[in-house]
């Protein structure tokens, strides 16, 4: 883990609301991951600047936590983009703050590597501020057992 000042940045894509308690019992976010290729959601966000695709968390509710489950957030599975025109109505966005992070980085088989990643996550004491979280998918993500996920923290 480093910590690391990140520039801010425009997100667009497809948005869920969850808690942790869903996301286990129910798989809203494999769900999530699920409608967004099967959708081909990637291809219908206007203005990407890159390839990569990023899952943001934020709007974190009100005492969350990784002790107390059932607090929501919301994630967007989607891309970097330079700005919101023309994106479609049933899409989401979200700015992304410069702020300082904790950059992790998940090594192995997704998603089982960025799983375990989450779980060290909430393990540590890290001063997690509980605004923007996100992970960056790029083409190293695509290595099978060897595939990288760098995993991002907002924090104080």
């Amino acid at each position: 883990m480093e910590r690391i000042q990140r520039a801010g940045f425009k997100v667009a894509g497809l948005k869920i609301t969850t808690s942790n308690t869903q996301a286990i019992n129910e798989g809203s976010i494999g769900i999530a991951w699920n409608d967004f290729f099967s959708k081909n959601i990637f291809a219908k966000i206007p203005n990407k600047i890159d390839d990569r695709i990023y899952a943001v968390y934020s709007n974190f509710e009100e005492g969350f936590s990784e002790d107390n489950m059932d607090k929501k957030y919301d994630l967007i599975i989607g891309c970097k983009v330079s700005d919101f025109t023309g994106l479609p109505k049933w899409l989401s966005s979200a700015e992304v703050p410069e702020q300082e992070y904790a950059k992790f980085v998940a090594i192995g088989n997704l998603p089982r590597a960025v799983l375990k990643t989450w779980e060290e996550i909430w393990e540590s004491d890290i001063p997690k501020n509980n605004t923007f979280d996100f992970e960056v998918y790029s083409e190293k993500s695509q290595k099978g057992n060897n595939s990288e996920v760098d995993v991002y923290v907002g924090v104080n």
